[in-house]
């Protein structure tokens, strides 16, 4: 899993961009791109509620927190992708997440 190559974020960085230019000028799209999010972030929820039911996560977790820091780590992958368009970059802010994650699968720091 660590060796993994990431794609570049351009999906995400599509809608980090929407949001910001939204965010003021039309607020009725910015609601459509946080149902966005929001839906993403539920996922993600999910499926870690499906590995802590299967033992592969500490059952500590509060797994909308978790879906929450994850979102927000690949939304600070992306945006350092944009700044810095190097893959480099990228690879190591997405492989911290699944360090991080590989971490709590082994229960070696607290949730």
């Amino acid at each position: 899993m660590r060796n993994m190559a990431c794609t570049k974020p351009v999906l995400v960085s599509i809608f980090i961009t929407f949001s910001v230019e939204l965010d003021d000028t039309l607020p009725h799209l910015m609601q459509e791109v946080n149902k966005g999010f929001e839906g993403f972030k539920a996922m993600l929820a999910g499926m870690i509620k499906e590995a802590m039911d299967q033992g592969e996560l500490p059952a500590s977790i509060d797994p909308e927190s978790m879906a929450d820091s994850i979102f927000a780590g690949m939304l600070g992958a992306s945006v350092l992708y944009g700044v810095h368009k190097d893959d480099l970059t990228l690879n190591h802010s997405i492989n911290s997440l699944i360090d991080y994650l590989l971490m709590l699968k082994e229960k070696e720091i607290p949730a």
